[in-house]
């Protein structure tokens, strides 16, 4: 799924969210190359969102073989 998303954005930076306690959400975006952006604290009760981001490349494996929901945000 989380390639598909990809596929759809057409852009070359995508960016998305997780919160701090999601460790599997985490670990797959380490595992997809993503990079973490930064924290945001105060959004929920005391667990930071962290926020990734990845680039496009034609080396990028965008598979991740699961059903992990994202929300992503475009960028032009």
């Amino acid at each position: 799924m989380l390639g598909a998303v990809l596929d759809m954005e057409g852009t070359s930076q995508v960016f998305t969210s997780s919160n701090r306690s999601n460790t599997p959400m985490r670990e797959l975006l380490r595992q997809q190359g993503w990079q973490l952006s930064g924290e945001l604290d105060g959004l929920g009760a005391c667990d930071p969102e962290m926020f990734f981001f990845a680039r496009r490349t034609e080396s990028m494996n965008w598979d991740t073989g699961g059903d992990q929901a994202i929300n992503t945000v475009r960028t032009e």
